[in-house]
This record gives C-alpha cells, structure tokens and sequence, in this order.
C-alpha cells in the first residue's frame, strides 16, 4: 500500500507531527507514504534528532544533521519508506543517494538544474533548493526529510551550531512553482492513493542529547560529542551527539559502549559502532571510539 497525504498547511510543530505520523503508518505495514506540508505561521528552528545544543526554544525532527530554520512559505516534505529498497535496490551506506533520485526528477521538472553532491542538500545553480535528512529505525523503516525554502530563501539556520554546517556560506533559494509538491509526491509514489494524516506525538530525543557531554570533535558535517554517563563513578552507558546522521540503533548500543569504556576495550568499541550506518563523519567507528575513549580518561569527568 502506498499513499500521499499533499497540500495542507500548518506550523512547524504541525509539519512535525505529520511526518511522525507517515513513520507510524509504515511501522503498522504500510509500503510507502509521502506526506506534504505548507509551513504557515511563525519560524521555528529545527534541530536535527542526535544535536546536543543549548537551544531550549527549538524544535527537533527524527531526522539527523544540523539545524535548519522552517518558517512562513516554505515546506517539509516526508518521505516514510517500510525499507531502504522500497523504490530501487538500496545497501545500508546508500539511504541517501539512492533515494534522493525521485526528488532530483521532480525538481528538475519544475525547470531547475537539480544537482545532488552526496552530502544533504540539493542545489540549482550553486544555491540551496532543499535540505535532506534521514533516519533508519531498529524494524528497518526509512524516513527521508525534504525541506523547501520559503519564498524569501529561509532555510539555512545560522545559530550556535556543535560545529560549522557545511551549507554555511551558500544560500537558498526556493523554486517558483505551485505545483512542486505534487510533482515530489508523483514522482515517489505515483497512482498512490490519497489520504489525510493527524499528527502522531514526535518520539522523544536520544538520551545523549540531555546529558551534558564530556568532549567535542570536528567532522566532516560539523561536531561530534561524546556523552558518557557514570553512577558512583562507574561509567554505565556511553554515546555520541551532534549534527551527523546515524541509524536509531546508535542509542541503544548506550550500555554496550559503556561497558567497553569501563574495560578500556577500544577494539570493542569499534565492532559495536561499525554495526550502525552513519553518514557526516569519516570512518566513524573508528573515530567515535576515539572520541570516547579520550572523553572517558578526561579528568572533567561526565554526567
């Protein structure tokens, strides 16, 4: 079964709450779902789901990567998929670039040169049209996060990030043509039935995101952080924030990768962390064992 819920409008906790729910529909059985909605109202910043920021007022997507800005006119679109090979044949490493293709077609048919690099956004003409997100959960089930500009080019969050985005220094610009979203919802799930989605309640953050972190480190989509957590000075569970994207598993491997800490067992460490996809972050077992082993032996200690 597949479905596209295209055209309503609401706020950004409504747009949320809509993606949420086309995450549900699939986890109940449905094949593919598309759903569309126009931000009205007032601009929110949205962080993605592994930031570990300060930001108390901001919203936060399922999706990860850095902050992105959603206010008057411009467009979250969800494409929730019960798999990563729904649409093509698609290897844990390739969420992104294989799904991302659609998207390409139906911006190109609004008249833009399209063009996706391989990191999380697409541009036309050297500027942004639509920022990317992904997120894999533990059954498997795939949510891509496609967000268009408004029409004054908001988009692009330029607060206190864990690191530096690399969108920072381009600009967005959104596509004059009404008809896009549809385009977007035909070209993933053309002929699919329509339907009107509630919002479903947005699951709550990894716990490493509410802990304050140990130590922080560049990578190639902006910081990592390391957040360890101790009890009468025994580390019990161990794990990573910041703007990169990574399965939903990454937070439940929390005691495993405490457990390896308190043993000093880097070779541990990377075994469990080479399980989960992770994309903004060169060979990124080995660097979050490194980032964490250097977090447990800092004498600033942890939560």
């Amino acid at each position: 079964m597949r479905f596209v819920d295209v055209g309503r409008s609401g706020g950004v906790e409504v747009a949320l709450g809509r993606a949420a729910a086309a995450r549900d529909a699939v986890r109940r059985g449905v094949e593919l779902v598309v759903v569309h909605t126009r931000i009205n109202g007032a601009e929110r910043t949205v962080l993605g789901r592994h930031q570990h920021l300060p930001r108390p007022e901001a919203l936060r997507r399922e999706t990860g990567g850095p902050p992105w800005r959603l206010g008057e006119g411009a467009h979250l679109v969800r494409i929730a998929l019960a798999h990563a090979s729904v649409l093509v044949p698609t290897p844990p490493e390739k969420i992104l670039n294989r799904n991302v293709r659609p998207l390409l077609g139906a911006l190109r048919r609004s008249g833009s040169l399209a063009m996706y690099g391989g990191r999380d956004f697409v541009t036309a003409d050297g500027e942004i049209v639509a920022l990317l997100a992904w997120a894999r959960g533990e059954a498997g089930e795939v949510v891509l996060d496609v967000a268009l500009p408004a029409p004054d080019g908001t988009l692009l969050d330029p607060g206190p990030s864990a690191g530096q985005p690399w969108y920072l220094g381009k600009r967005a610009r959104a596509l004059v043509d009404p008809e896009l979203p549809e385009r977007i919802a035909a070209a993933y799930a053309p002929g699919a039935a329509r339907i009107e989605l509630d919002q479903a309640p947005a699951p709550p953050p990894p716990w490493t995101v509410r802990l304050a972190g140990v130590r922080t480190e560049p990578v190639e989509i902006g910081a990592a952080v390391a957040v360890i957590e101790r009890q009468a000075g025994r580390i019990v569970r161990a794990g990573l924030a910041g703007d990169f994207f990574a399965d939903d598993a990454l937070d439940g491997l929390g005691p495993t990768l405490g457990e390896a800490l308190g043993h000093e067992d880097e070779a541990r460490l990377v075994r469990a962390l080479e399980a989960i996809v992770v994309e903004g972050v060169r060979a990124p077992a080995a660097t979050f064992a490194r980032l964490l082993l250097a977090a447990a032996t800092s004498t600033t200690g942890g939560a």
